[in-house]
Parts: C-alpha cells; structure tokens; sequence
C-alpha cells in the first residue's frame, strides 16, 4: 500500500497514477497492478474532479494492459464523468479522458462512433497531446496484438498529423518484454 491511512491528497493521489503510468510505460504490469489498488473510488471520492480524472483515466490504461477491456471503458467512463466537471484552467484532464475513450473506440466492432483520434486531438489540443508518446509507450506492451496493432496504428496516425517525434517500432512487432535478446528490431523499408 503506497498510501498510510491519513494525510492523504490530491497530490498523493496524482503521484500514484503518475506511478502507475510510469510502471506500465516501463513494462511493469504487476507493479502497476499492485500500485493501482490504492486509486479505490472512496479515496477518489475525496479528490478534486482533475485529480479523480486522471486516477481513473490511469486504472483505465491499466486494464487495458491487462486485457480487461469492458473494465477499461467503465474507468474510462467513470473519468469522463469527473472530467466534465474540470474547472476551465485544468481542461488537460478533459482531453486526456477524451483520447482514451477515441482509442477504446478503435476496438469497436462496428465502425467506431465518435470522432477519430487525431480529431480528438484537434478538439482537446492543449496540453493532451503532449501524453501521446506515454500513451504509446503503455500500448507498446500490451500483449494482445487485437489491441496493440490498432491502437499503434491510432497513435501513430496522430502523432504524424500532429507533427510528434517519429515512432521507432512498428505496431506490429511483439511487445518489447517478448523479445530476449535486446529491443525488437527495427522494420527495414
């Protein structure tokens, strides 16, 4: 438990999800399993709403990884409720919340109802997109290439509209954890 019983605070609770994010875009599922499980909605409950977005927008990426999609978007889902009441100065957790729930939409079966992701972008510009490389970094290692590929395939789309740093891995190479001897190889072409 990352957390003592008091003194607990919208900053903690920043720093937990931040934590978590860390984990997952360094590979470390199981750590990010264990430190998830101090982001409880009665602990959110006490945030203020930015906070408690960004906390859920974290489990959400965290089951997403885990290969648990219908808790995905339920977190997702929950961190747009509290995203929608973000006072206008912290409109970054609106955004972010907003590219979550486009790119569980790209896992749809049917054509995705929404606006894309590079559209998402383009409504939530702000400080959104500077998460975009994280975001990668966390799908990169998501084991189950239904949900890699496309989601690559979605940031990478976003990064090049949005002028982001060119991607150095393929969507359709392996997650870095599978390889043994050293990162994956770079596509040839």
């Amino acid at each position: 438990d990352v957390l003592s019983d008091e003194g607990e605070t919208d900053g903690t609770m920043l720093s937990v999800a931040s934590i978590v994010l860390t984990e997952l875009s360094c590979g470390r599922l199981p750590e990010a399993l264990e430190t998830a499980k101090d982001l409880v909605e009665p602990r959110l409950a006490t945030c203020d709403a930015r906070t408690a977005a960004f906390a859920f927008y974290a489990r959400s990426q965290v089951a997403l990884a885990s290969g648990d999609r219908s808790r995905a978007h339920r977190d997702v889902e929950r961190a747009r409720d509290y995203a929608a009441r973000v006072a206008r100065g912290a409109r970054d957790a609106v955004g972010l919340v907003e590219i979550a729930a486009a790119l569980l939409r790209v896992l749809e079966p049917e054509p995705p109802s929404g606006p894309s992701l590079s559209g998402t972008l383009g409504a939530h510009r702000g400080g959104a997109v500077r998460f975009l490389p994280i975001l990668r970094a966390i799908v990169a290692r998501v084991p189950d290439a239904f949900v890699r590929v496309p989601l690559l395939d979605a940031i990478d789309g976003a990064l090049r509209d949005f002028g982001g740093a060119e991607t150095t891995e393929r969507a359709t190479l392996p997650p870095p954890e599978a390889t043994t001897d050293g990162p994956p190889p770079r596509p040839s072409g």
